[in-house]
């Protein structure tokens, strides 16, 4: 539970979630550039002023959804380890779940996602103010990685998990930008994933591979502002 929420009375937590629910809603039916807080606080049957109490702009809550998705995959991940044995096996579906996770709120992220790639706007995924949704996600994904039936050596797995984040950003946005009918681009690339990882797994074990890997899961890091993973 966020700080905000946790000194928040019951009821005010309530109040909060109706709000959160109903501006989902509208940026799902109106779009989200074309939905304004004002229409949001109508919709909610609440005053433009108790909108603005529980969130101080559209992209607050916004900020709420990413919060929402972060922790409802992480816990996703987590079943799927029960699952699943292998690190490939188990990638693929966690991806398979990401995306299905992410259908409904299709609208909504396509309306916000130059926004949430941009470190600068007020819904950035990667910035100073948003490393908790890489937290949630990375430490889902790292436990996805040390606990397979495959794992290499802990270090190994934290670069591993680490690219894995980046991945699954990479693989969100060919989601979003995916027009092909039911989304065959997107499903060909969660089989490109599998494939690849099952030709890569074996070479985890060469030097020069594993020197590629813990470089670029520094560069990810660097990216997304995690500490270095060597």
């Amino acid at each position: 539970m966020s700080k905000i929420l946790s000194e928040l009375t019951p009821k005010a937590q309530r109040t909060r979630k109706r709000i959160f629910d109903v501006a989902i809603e509208q940026f799902m039916s109106k779009g989200y550039d074309e939905t304004t807080m004002r229409d949001i606080a109508k919709a909610a049957d609440c005053s433009l002023g108790l909108a603005y109490r529980y969130f101080d702009s559209k992209e607050a809550m916004v900020l709420m959804l990413w919060e929402e998705l972060a922790d409802d995959f992480a816990e996703r991940i987590t079943k799927i380890n029960t699952e699943h044995d292998t690190l490939t096996a188990r990638y693929h579906a966690a991806m398979g779940a990401k995306i299905k996770q992410l259908e409904p709120y299709r609208a909504v992220i396509q309306g916000t996602i130059s926004g949430a790639m941009n470190p600068a706007s007020g819904v950035a995924i990667v910035s100073d103010e948003t490393t908790w949704y890489r937290d949630v996600v990375l430490a889902g994904l790292e436990e996805m990685v040390i606990t397979a039936s495959d794992a290499p050596n802990e270090d190994r797995s934290k670069q591993i998990a680490m690219i894995m984040y980046g991945v699954h950003l990479i693989l969100t946005l060919v989601w979003v930008y995916d027009k092909t009918p039911n989304q065959r681009l997107t499903q060909d690339s969660l089989d490109f994933l599998k494939d690849g990882m099952k030709l890569l797994r074996p070479l985890l074990i060469l030097p020069p591979v594993g020197s590629i890997i813990e470089r670029l899961a520094n560069i990810m890091a660097g990216v997304f502002k995690a500490e270095n993973v060597t």
